[in-house]
């Protein structure tokens, strides 16, 4: 990380007047045409540089930890190089989360900072707006951490944001001021801890350092062959910062970003290279098929990542793209990305059992247990989970084969994960929480392909304690799902909730996952869902 930094310093040196980061803003932006905010390399460097050494004369460095709540932008691009280049380890939050999911997974870490969005702030504290978020299903929780000290970004004030430094203030002297010089620092430090799921009494943590993280950019901006003529389109911190690595601008869309603006932003920025998942593009395409159009020839990269990209929607995406167009899909892990990529055209041609994932990309290796199950190692690998011993290779809890060219192919999960959306959802973790609600006396989760079959519903089953009645029950569990008293990653909230009895086999008496399935199918045909 340190020398990529070092790296994305240089080019903003090299050409400072050409534009590194871009933000359409909202629909009132995007319909005049112009962007709400943008920033050249040349300022993006003096702010990172100034950021970093003004956030080290305040005594943050090597060996702290930091909350940080800011979404996708150039401010958030500016504090997070800054904050990687000053030293600490940085907690990305989830700001749907409650007080006490969050108290379990900082107090590993005590961090003695915080770096927010000015509304975070405000919608984490008790009151009205708090209040009105809760009751629809928002569970922002208070980040303003004893004895913390607090950078603000966004709006200089709003109730509830305590006494702090606003972020642009850090930057803001940049002429004025000689930056202090970094000392070294230890490339295998933690820099960077993610949450992929969990509960308050078991969270799991991935943590980068600064020599994986800096590995997993470099790979991703040379296997994309990024130039300095180029423009990416994403929101995630390793394409981004990919991009910045090779002085390439970067359009960086909203969260939620709607399809029409999607395929406005690619036409209005000229994009070479996009990154999305495939529940992301799903309106993309249906858009684009409904309207006769295609996406235009300058765009000549789209990765998929996060999910399994179905055959039948790659055709169907194919179709819209022009035909010199690559489709990449990208396996990976929050632990490790990229593992492996394959392109449309050879994915399609495929014809074995299991998912082509294709080649492991430079620098991985792969190894297979007697089970078949697939372990991965190489230089852009996690350090480790909080809490836990690294180890040198990581398990994936993916069943895999090599095929006769060296490619991977997956055959199945050997954990019962779930993927939904950006997220990895392990069942297990969450089912303890919720079966500890009053008259729950088990219950379980499957996931079900989306009537697309882009992404994957989350179908929630409870088995009520004898005597207490199912339609009732059911209510009282979604409410406390919603409402987050039942405190469990609001990505891992089921599309629906079922009440049936588990099915059980074999001489254990274990839950059977796949006939619970084709339970839950039939019963969501039934209904109509």
């Amino acid at each position: 990380m340190d020398a990529l930094l070092a790296t994305v310093l240089e080019r903003t040196q090299a050409h400072p007047q050409g534009v590194a980061l871009i933000e359409p803003g909202s629909a009132w932006h995007r319909w005049r045409g112009r962007a709400w905010r943008q920033i050249t390399h040349g300022e993006l460097g003096q702010r990172i540089t100034a950021a970093s050494s003004r956030l080290r004369r305040l005594g943050l460095g090597e060996g702290d930890a930091v909350l940080y709540a800011v979404r996708p932008g150039v401010d958030a691009m500016v504090m997070l190089s800054a904050l990687f280049r000053a030293g600490p380890t940085v907690i990305g939050l989830d700001a749907g989360i409650g007080d006490a999911l969050l108290a379990g997974r900082l107090k590993p870490f005590a961090p003695r900072w915080v770096v927010a969005e000015s509304i975070v702030f405000a919608a984490g504290t008790p009151g009205l707006l708090r209040t009105w978020l809760r009751r629809r299903g928002v569970a922002v929780p208070d980040i303003a951490l004893p004895g913390a000290r607090f950078v603000r970004v966004g709006a200089a004030w709003l109730p509830g944001v305590p006494p702090s430094i606003h972020g642009g203030s850090l930057w803001s002297d940049a002429p004025a001021s000689a930056p202090a010089p970094v000392p070294a620092l230890n490339a295998n430090r933690p820099v960077l801890a993610i949450f992929t799921s969990g509960t308050t009494a078991a969270p799991k943590t991935v943590l980068h350092t600064a020599a994986s993280l800096g590995a997993a950019c470099t790979l991703i901006g040379r296997r994309m062959a990024l130039a300095s003529t180029d423009v990416v389109y994403s929101n995630q911190t390793h394409q981004m910062l990919a991009a910045l690595l090779a002085g390439a601008t970067c359009v960086v869309p909203g969260p939620n970003t709607e399809a029409r603006h999607w395929i406005d932003d690619i036409a209005r920025y000229r994009v070479t290279h996009a990154y999305a998942v495939p529940f992301e593009l799903a309106p993309v395409v249906e858009r684009l098929e409904r309207e006769g159009q295609r996406l235009p020839e300058h765009l000549r990269v789209i990765v998929m990542g996060s999910a399994p990209v179905r055959p039948a929607f790659l055709r169907r995406l194919r179709a819209v793209c022009a035909p010199a167009t690559d489709l990449w899909c990208a396996y990976g892990m929050s632990e490790m990305f990229p593992v492996a990529l394959v392109e449309s055209r050879e994915k399609l041609a495929f014809d074995g059992e299991g998912d082509l994932v294709g080649t492991p990309v430079e620098g991985t290796q792969v190894a297979l247990a007697d089970d078949g199950e697939l372990s991965v190692a190489g230089p852009h690998r996690f350090a480790g989970y909080v809490g836990q011993p690294c180890a040198t290779w990581h398990a994936t809890g993916d069943l895999a084969r090599l095929d006769a060219q060296g490619r991977l192919v997956l055959l199945g999960r050997k954990k019962d994960m779930i993927i939904r959306g950006h997220h990895n959802i392990y069942p297990s973790l969450y089912e303890e929480t919720i079966a500890a609600l009053p008259g729950v006396e088990a219950c379980a989760m499957v996931g079900r392909p989306s009537a697309d079959h882009t992404d994957e519903q989350l179908v929630l089953v409870i088995e009520p304690h004898a005597g207490i009645e199912g339609a009732a029950l059911c209510q009282r569990v979604r409410q406390a799902l919603a409402d987050g008293s039942c405190a469990i990653d609001p990505f891992a909230r089921p599309d629906h909730v079922l009440v049936g009895q588990l099915p059980r086999s074999g001489r254990s008496n274990k839950l059977d996952r796949r006939q619970l399935a084709a339970w839950a199918d039939t019963e969501l045909a039934r209904h109509g869902r």
